[in-house]
């Protein structure tokens, strides 16, 4: 039954074109989606390394005599939208045997609405690399699910069917001055992807044989190699101004006749490309395209102890070089720009143990809660991402929450 409804789970339907313009992060966190996303140029806690991998220099502990900064497990990210939620609940909560009864008991609740659910577990270590080295190195494993859909049509003549299955390492390298104002960084993931991506039809989709035999032959079962760089400066110890700039997945390879969702286009898009057993030529995660991203950020003090952080961004930058595409074309603007506060109070050179957030992401706002009671570290926030696949954006609110143990 639990790999039935994990099947069913499989199957969330998509509408292809609704899905099309849905720009998606490659990992959500917690904490810097409560800011917006506008996390690059702050990057000072276990988040760093989805953001920017120069960060984890600046997981040093100050005046701490370990060579361990930073181990954090099981270091778990959930995101869902409440629909994804309600879903997810239904469908484990049935009785029922039958996919076509779980499914119809199910669908027509949520016809017409977006269901997205993402859960991460990434545990990893930052050390130094002997005493008073200005070299810092993370090691950690990469593992999470996804699935994403907006159900269009309550009649299900057709639909898409889209998921990811990502699990992984990482290896992190970062170097800083002595002052640790100015650092870099270089970061590897190899990733192994399971990725299904296909339009059906109702008779497919009720029938549990023709549905299994379709994901068998379609799902593609394929590897990469993710390469990551990141900077950070900040030009001065009051208020800590800050400049920083990262590109995820340089662009090593490319992938020929990419169908970028934007221009709705064929194109030859750089990033990581991963290969193997491709059942699906055209499935958009054969490809996580390069992502360019800059920052600033600055931290005033409002008064002795109370202080905030605020930091605007500009992500998916797209650089053409010849007939590539480092990136993705015709992404909008508002979906570019990020922006952020944090109030906190304590030493603005750590993550706080207590602060409020607050943000702006792809036009609509952000807002999130973070403590840190000892070892213990737990955060919430709700963002929202554009879903509309007009110039009139469509909002779709998701709820993000963090569990980590860290030493």
């Amino acid at each position: 039954m639990d790999c039935l409804k994990l099947l069913v789970l499989m199957t969330l339907f998509i509408n292809s074109e609704l899905m099309a313009q849905d720009l998606q992060d490659q990992y959500y966190t917690t904490r810097p989606k409560g800011m917006g996303s506008a996390f690059v140029s702050i990057a000072n806690d276990k988040n760093t390394i989805w953001y920017n991998p120069a960060g984890v220099t600046r997981l040093r502990k100050a005046r701490s005599r370990r060579l361990l900064h930073l181990l954090t497990i099981p270091n778990m990210q959930a995101t869902v939208n409440k629909n994804g939620y309600d879903y997810l609940s239904s469908v484990m909560g049935s009785d029922n045997e039958s996919m076509a009864e779980i499914i119809s008991e199910n669908s027509s609740e949520f016809s017409s609405e977006n269901i997205f659910a993402n859960l991460g577990l990434f545990p990893y270590a930052a050390f130094e690399l002997g005493k008073k080295s200005n070299f810092v190195m993370a090691l950690g494993a990469i593992s999470q699910g996804r699935i994403s859909s907006i159900v269009d049509s309550p009649t299900y003549d057709s639909a898409a069917t889209s998921t990811l299955f990502d699990i992984g390492g990482l290896t992190t390298l970062g170097w800083a001055t002595r002052s640790n104002l100015f650092s870099v960084a270089l970061q590897l993931r190899p990733t192994k992807r399971y990725n299904y991506e296909d339009v059906l039809s109702d008779s497919i989709m009720l029938d549990p044989s023709a549905l299994g035999e379709r994901i068998e032959q379609y799902s593609n079962s394929t590897f990469g190699f993710g390469l990551d760089f990141g900077m950070i400066y900040t030009f001065a110890d009051l208020w800590f101004p800050t400049i920083a700039v990262s590109m995820f997945n340089l662009p090593v390879s490319c992938k020929k006749d990419y169908l970028n969702p934007f221009s709705a286009t064929r194109q030859s898009v750089c990033g990581t490309v991963y290969s193997g057993d491709v059942k699906n030529p055209d499935a958009t995660g054969l490809v996580d395209p390069t992502n360019l991203m800059f920052g600033m950020s600055m931290t005033p003090r409002i008064t002795r102890k109370f202080a905030m952080r605020v930091a605007l961004e500009l992500h998916n930058i797209n650089l053409e070089v010849g007939d590539q595409n480092w990136g993705l074309t015709d992404v909008p603007w508002q979906r570019k720009v990020h922006a952020g506060l944090e109030f906190f109070v304590g030493n603005p050179l750590v993550p706080p143990k207590f602060s409020l957030t607050t943000g702006y992401n792809q036009g609509f706002y952000t807002a999130g809660l973070n403590m840190n009671l000892g070892y213990l570290t737990l955060a919430a926030s709700t963002f929202a991402e554009d879903v509309s696949t007009t110039s009139t954006p469509r909002e779709d609110r998701k709820y993000s929450v963090d569990f980590s143990i860290e030493f």
